[in-house]
């Protein structure tokens, strides 16, 4: 793989290039070739090793390779530093801001840093590697979205834990600390299978962005939806044929040959009412005293009037006489 810059050439391939070149004198086409470091970043890293030692001397040349890594202005954030661990514990801290904004939440109007610098404090590897508390990158990605709970699930939840519960003959505390923790065999009544649920979302997506560490399980910080429209939510549950048990359950089931065909004739009828009103509302508008025939006139008075206060020369659509 072909190596931007010199900056992340491993330490032991800085010193193959050097040895290469100083000792066995490779090119730089063919040590590119051999290393799989770009020409011209193998030529400028060796130069700038070369520069710092003053000789080429391989032992004293080996001496520079870490040095001669970076080139060019002073960073505003040196890896390590507490600025560059407070910048990372920060926009982990509010996940939900940007990462911008996150890093510059604490620091002073006058010492705000730049997107680019939050960036390379975020993901750059000498940043990562000197941060032990988070020793990943920092990235942002789409928050996870989780069914919030109504208060009337919690209660069915509640109540049908209790039902199966009671059908066992264990409790599910009972269940962890023997069969989980200590690791010993109870007899069960009931086999519990899972809980699927599933939902459908109306009026669009609505998810945020949040900051989370490389490799890091974003459903801790999943955003609870909003009760969504439909949902089909079951519980399951295995059970012998001498024990019988409802679940509580919310359906939504999808619509019928019978039942799509029944409302689009309901549509069809009435439209068919609504355009019959409308003709005959056309008609009451043209015989003098109904009360369509007023609202007309009320509506075609006011009209004139507006016209009346509109200046001659600035009427439209209307020929003027001269």
């Amino acid at each position: 793989m072909k190596v931007p810059g010199s900056f992340d050439i491993p330490l032991s391939i800085r010193a193959i290039i050097i040895a290469y070149r100083l000792q066995i004198g490779l090119g730089w086409v063919e040590i590119s070739r051999k290393l799989g470091v770009n020409n011209t970043t193998a030529q400028k890293f060796y130069n700038r090793v070369l520069e710092q030692a003053g000789t080429p001397d391989l032992m004293e040349m080996l001496k520079y390779i870490d040095s001669a890594s970076r080139t060019g202005a002073p960073r505003v954030v040196e890896p390590g530093t507490q600025d560059s661990l407070q910048i990372r514990a920060d926009v982990l801290k509010w996940r939900d801001f940007d990462r911008t904004d996150a890093a510059n939440h604490t620091r002073p109007k006058g010492q705000h840093i730049k997107p680019t610098t939050v960036r390379r404090v975020l993901q750059d590897r000498e940043h990562v590697e000197k941060d032990e508390q988070h020793p990943k990158r920092i990235k942002r990605g789409r928050q996870l979205r989780k069914e919030a709970l109504t208060e009337i699930h919690k209660q069915q939840r509640r109540a049908y834990t209790h039902k199966l519960e009671i059908l066992d003959g264990n409790s599910l505390e009972d269940v962890y600390l023997l069969e989980v923790v200590e690791g010993k065999e109870i007899s069960h009544n009931l086999i519990i299978i899972g809980v699927d649920e599933y939902t459908v979302e109306f009026g669009g997506s609505g998810f945020n962005r949040v900051s989370y560490m490389e490799g890091e399980d974003l459903y801790k910080h999943a955003q609870e939806t909003q009760p969504s429209r439909f949902s089909l939510m079951q519980w399951n549950a295995a059970c012998g044929q001498e024990i019988s048990l409802t679940r509580p359950c919310r359906i939504w089931e999808p619509e019928l040959p019978e039942l799509k065909v029944d409302l689009a004739e309901k549509l069809l009828n009435k439209q068919k009412e609504l355009n019959k009103k409308m003709e005959q509302q056309r008609i009451n508008a043209r015989i003098p005293g109904t009360t369509e025939w007023r609202h007309m006139e009320k509506v075609n008075k006011a009209v004139q009037d507006w016209n009346a206060t509109i200046p001659k020369s600035q009427r439209k659509g209307r020929r003027q006489r001269r």
